[in-house]
């Protein structure tokens, strides 16, 4: 069992201050002040961050069908925490009970390390190797979250990154501010270190970047991960941001086996670009010189080994204009049901809002699985405040290829052409259920 650590309320607190910072410039802003301000609009810089709202708590499950955040918190993003000690050898042998209590043993180091904990986690991503592997997962989420905590989750089957593995997660939690003006990545002593890559990251208020998942060409999967990077950083660097910035890159890659080549490659080329953009001065002896990783498997259909998504922050940004813009870089084609670049600013939104993944109800055609999802998803809009206006980041996990045929008829119905969520879609083993063959997870804000 892993017992919830309680970090003090008043660092909790110093979390909600929010500075405007002028050291990044993003033209896709505007320069003038907002016309409504923070306080006025319950946004980032109004009073401390207030308690996560947990939506439709399930005490059985510890978990929660959304989780609405204050845009005034800093929120924690952790790299792919496995089931292993410190020096790499991973704990548990076949027991996937054993291994989940372990990771999220290991997850609550990591958050550690940015003063959280499992108790203020508001987001949780299992990924298991088969349905007997997340059903123990699920048991131990479901003893760690006993208490008032109750995070949004997805549940997802696939390969790990060896054979030994049966459980993985990452996670995203409130921690306190560590610096207002650019993102903290961190790395625990007690957990094994990867490339020099963070454990965790923690985000400060500001405009939070959500940049859909890129793939580039590559003879081996650690030079298509590399090229693929950077182009995501020649994304950034076109609205103004470097690597500095970056809060978590998550890949999803084929051969899964191959993981670790892929980790080198991102880890490698990250620091050509920190170099020439100086991201790694003035960090401390804890700090990591690589934001945190994700890496889990994609079963694509294209020849491309790999797809690469990431989250970056230009801290303290407040302009006019509305809470989400969608953007893309003039190299990269637009589309009707996904958006390259989703930008949501903490001072003009009432909330982060986390879904759970959704999953569709058993014996239903692709067509029916698809539209029943979300239909969910825009009752638990109206019951959050969200709207598919104000959708940023989507994740499609899919197991029969006839869902992604669905996806492409009935998404239409539901987005604004001119505002889809930034988006991946991922071909995985699996869903939250064995008779499911689709889950969606979601991030959106909160407007009302």
């Amino acid at each position: 069992m892993v017992t919830l650590r309680t970090i003090n309320r008043r660092q909790f607190i110093a979390a909600g201050t929010a500075v405007t910072s002028a050291s990044a410039i993003d033209p896709l802003r505007a320069d003038e002040p907002d016309t409504e301000s923070a306080a006025e609009s319950g946004g980032a810089g109004a009073a401390a961050a207030a308690p996560p709202r947990f939506v439709r708590p399930d005490q059985a499950a510890g978990t929660s069908a959304a989780v609405v955040v204050d845009p005034a918190a800093a929120l924690a993003h952790t790299a792919l925490i496995k089931p292993i000690d410190r020096h790499g050898e991973v704990v548990g042998a076949a027991d996937a009970g054993a291994q989940a209590d372990r990771v999220l043993s290991n997850l609550n180091e990591a958050l550690a390390v940015a003063g959280s904990g499992l108790d203020q986690v508001v987001k949780l991503t299992v990924y298991a190797a088969d349905q007997a592997a997340l059903d123990a997962a699920r048991a131990s989420v479901a003893q760690a979250f006993s208490g008032p905590t109750r995070p949004a989750a997805t549940w997802v089957v696939n390969r790990q990154p060896n054979e030994a593995i049966r459980v993985t997660m990452d996670a995203v939690a409130i921690a306190p501010l560590r610096q207002a003006d650019r993102v903290t990545w961190l790395r625990s002593d007690q957990l094994s270190v990867e490339s020099h890559a963070g454990h965790v990251a923690v985000m400060p208020p500001g405009q939070a970047v959500y940049i859909a998942g890129q793939v580039a060409p590559g003879e081996t999967l650690a030079a298509a991960a590399g090229d693929t990077v950077r182009e995501l950083y020649r994304t950034l660097e076109h609205i103004g941001l470097t690597a500095a910035n970056v809060v978590q890159v998550k890949a999803f890659v084929q051969p899964i086996d191959r993981a670790d080549d892929a980790h080198r490659a991102i880890a490698m080329a990250h620091g050509e670009l920190a170099a020439v953009d100086g991201a790694s001065e003035g960090r401390t002896a804890e700090s990591a010189k690589v934001p945190p990783i994700v890496i889990t498997e994609w079963q694509a259909a294209l020849p491309r080994p790999t797809e690469i998504e990431l989250i970056a922050i230009n801290p303290g940004v407040r302009s006019n204009g509305g809470a989400v813009r969608y953007a893309a870089p003039p190299w990269l084609s637009e589309s009707p049901v996904f958006s390259r670049i989703a930008l949501a600013r903490a001072d003009a939104h009432l909330g982060w809002v986390y879904f759970s993944g959704l999953t569709p109800a058993a014996g239903l055609t692709p067509t029916e699985q698809v539209s029943q999802v979300f239909g969910r998803l825009r009752e638990l809009c109206r019951e959050t405040g969200s709207n598919f206006q104000h959708l940023v980041k989507a994740t499609y996990y899919v197991v029969d290829p006839e869902i992604t045929k669905a996806l492409g008829e009935v998404r239409p119905r539901y987005y604004d052409p001119q505002r889809p969520p930034a988006a991946s879609l991922v071909q995985v083993r699996g869903a939250a259920q064995p008779d499911t063959n689709y889950t969606l997870d979601m991030i959106g804000v909160r407007v009302e």
